[in-house]
């Protein structure tokens, strides 16, 4: 274990040394401590940790053998196990001992999970019971993994009345892991507030995007399964990293939160990273998640937005308090802070949002804004209605398509600014519309709705039992009642879920299928097995969680329930040739010739293709192939702002030289909504 310590050690000074330099060059804060040298355990210390993890893992098997019988439930099971996997992260990261106190919060964490263990084979639960801070866990959909989250519960919970919960996101740090986060989380501390607070592990440092997007959510489903949480007082909160993570999620999903409040962090990428030279699919790209282009989104849930008077970071709020006011909305100077010119009566809907700056302040939250934060929320969650009656929603992606009773079903153009108005006239029953570059809309209003009135048209409302939306389609310039299957005989449209690019697959269940067979080509073979070896390596490493794999003769491409991830070529991956006589127009490729949304031809033996598609057997699922994350480790350890889609829907890389990662694509774009090759292959990179 020393040997594989030292290789640690030394890999990680070297790394650390790489990226202190980006870090000056570029102008970014470091990862602080991490950059330093890992504290390397000694054999004694090590045993200890083993022989810990040895008595946990023994015990959880048993327990799992006996789960039937004796009646545990799975989130009670996963509650104990985390702890197992904690202390296994850390003895497989061993550059992740950033100090010596972590030998100690192992000990510490593992003792827990031993706790844990005994209680649930004594057939009890006592931190169901408990008060104050702790840790609890729940199993990812995405590759079946053991995720943390801490709680913080109020001591006068009843589990009757539901409660306001404040669902934090932490800053980004560099020596943050399983062994870590649970160890804080894990502290004895008296339960002073009255409402909850979640506290997501995001899978580490990723500024809650892809698979830490997704933590949010599922650890917020699994305190809601257990506890009684309030849904219209869910409150997102997050500084610096967790900053940028409320901007996001926040903007992108504005109906879900009684109230945002977003201190530091990013909320744009060029600018903040400070990129040169973007390539045009990288530009669309950027409309996936840059928040600044969701400012609208503001006006549907109350939003505090604040950034210290001496720190660069207070640009991520300036660039939102500016976007809406280049869309109309008035703020004038209240000191430092910014306030809108008329705030919407109680009960009305508006937009409400206050921008604060902390006075002499750098990266911190001064404690009188925090002060003034705390009772604009208060205010908020009391006077704000439960289904406001206009909305105000953009979008650029099918991936973030609703806001409360609205849901945006199709866009007219995929990474084109979308947007609708909806405003309820309760005197007349009668719904207005207005929208752009929207083609299906589906709406559950509360309310009795006799009239609709759509871009200036009166759809007939087709009579729906009271629990079935209103829907409607643009055909042909005209709104038309319902939501037509297969519209023009097209088989596939883009659709929430189903919308790429490449890295969206990785948001939900998947499993990597290895190929078997002789491959075409050996060099683009080796190719698509490095891609397949970096997603095997770095998944885990920087979201915490081991990837599925299977081999292509033991499943099929109808396999339902999950998205496929193939590598090889028609030669080695059978699912690979099923699947070339199912989608000719995006992928041409046999042992002659290569093609790829209309573009080529390659030479299929010194280049690789990769793509994101509907699976023609699986429709509700996505087919991949040769391709893991379009980012990676580079990008982990750098800003959060570089891990954005770098492959669009489809890309052709040359396989000169050794290493494919990080190299520039010889074609690289994005499917149109009907997921056939753009009509204009300009906006694509050749």
């Amino acid at each position: 274990m020393n040997r594989l310590a030292d290789q640690g050690t030394s890999r990680k000074r070297r790394a650390a040394s790489v990226f202190l330099l980006l870090c000056v060059l570029a102008g970014f804060p470091g990862r602080g401590a991490s950059a330093a040298d890992p504290y390397v355990p000694t054999e004694k210390e090590l045993g200890k940790i083993r022989g810990k993890l040895e008595k946990l893992r023994e015990r959880l098997d048993r327990l799992w053998k006996k789960a039937g019988v004796i009646r545990i439930p799975e989130d009670r099971f996963l509650d104990a196990e985390i702890y197992a996997k904690a202390g296994e992260w850390l003895l497989r990261y061993p550059g992740e001992f950033y100090d010596k106190s972590y030998v100690q919060k192992a000990l510490k964490v593992l003792d827990t999970g031993l706790e844990r263990a005994s209680a649930l084979e004594a057939g009890k639960a006592p931190w169901l019971q408990a008060a104050g801070r702790l840790a609890r866990a729940y199993r990812s959909k995405i590759d079946g993994s053991v995720q943390p989250y801490g709680l913080v519960i109020p001591k006068d919970y009843d589990g009757k009345t539901p409660l306001r919960l404040d669902l934090v996101l932490h800053g980004r740090n560099g020596r943050l892991s399983e062994v870590s986060f649970l160890a804080k989380h894990d502290s004895p501390q008296p339960p002073t507030r009255k409402h909850f607070e979640l506290h997501v592990f995001g899978r580490t440092n990723n500024a809650y995007r892809w698979a830490g997007e997704v933590d949010v959510y599922e650890a917020l489903a699994s305190v809601e399964r257990q506890y009684r949480i309030d849904p219209a007082r869910i409150v997102l909160r997050g500084f610096s990293m967790g900053g940028a993570g409320a901007w996001h999620i926040g903007l992108h999903d504005p109906g879900r939160w009684g109230a945002i409040e977003a201190g530091a962090g990013f909320s744009d990428t060029i600018r903040y990273a400070r990129l040169k030279e973007v390539p045009s699919h990288h530009r669309k790209a950027l409309h996936i998640y840059d928040a600044v282009d969701y400012s609208l989104n503001a006006f549907n849930v109350p939003t505090i937005g604040y950034g210290g008077e001496l720190d660069k970071q207070l640009q991520a709020s300036v660039n939102i308090r500016e976007a809406l006011q280049s869309g109309g909305f008035r703020f004038s100077k209240d000191g430092l802070n910014w306030k809108l010119d008329e705030i919407p009566a109680d009960g009305v809907a508006g937009l409400r949002a206050v921008f604060l700056v902390g006075p002499k302040s750098g990266h911190r939250f001064h404690p009188e804004s925090r002060k003034v934060s705390a009772a604009f929320i208060r205010k908020q969650l009391k006077a704000r209605p439960a289904e406001p009656e206009e909305l105000r929603f953009v979008t650029y992606t099918m991936r973030y398509n609703r806001c409360r009773w609205l849901q945006v079903e199709g866009l007219r153009k995929h990474l084109a600014r979308a947007e609708v108005r909806a405003v309820y006239k309760k005197e007349k029953s009668l719904l207005v519309l207005s929208t752009k570059n929207i083609s299906r809309l589906s709406l559950s209003p509360p309310w009795e709705i006799a009239r609709i009135e759509l871009d200036g048209q009166q759809p007939k409302l087709k009579k729906v039992s009271g629990t079935e939306p209103l829907t409607f389609q643009l055909v042909e310039g005209r709104w038309l009642p319902g939501l037509l299957s297969n519209p023009g005989g097209r088989s596939f449209e883009k659709k929430h879920g189903l919308q790429g690019p490449i890295d969206d697959a990785f948001m939900d269940s998947f499993l990597c299928v290895r190929p078997t067979g002789k491959p075409m080509h050996p060099r683009a073979h080796a190719g698509a097995l490095q891609e397949l070896e970096r997603l095997e390596k770095e998944f885990p490493k920087w979201l915490r969680g081991d990837i599925r794999t299977i081999e292509d003769r033991k499943t099929r491409l109808g396999k339902g329930g999950t998205h496929l991830i193939l590598f090889g070529d028609p030669g080695s991956n059978s699912l690979i040739a099923e699947l070339l006589a199912e989608i000719p127009a995006a992928l041409e490729w046999d042992s002659d010739k290569l093609k790829v949304a209309g573009a080529g031809p390659f030479d299929p033996g010194s280049h690789l293709p990769m793509l994101i598609y509907p699976n023609p057997k699986d429709p509700e699922h996505y087919v991949v192939i040769n391709s893991g994350h379009s980012f990676g480790e580079r990008e982990f350890r750098g800003t959060n702002a570089y891990l954005f889609p770098r492959r669009g829907d489809y890309a052709v890389i040359s396989l000169e030289g050794e290493k494919i990662y990080g190299r520039k694509a010889k074609t690289s774009g994005f499917f149109d909504e009907s997921w056939q090759p753009p009509e204009d292959l300009s906006g694509s990179e050749q």
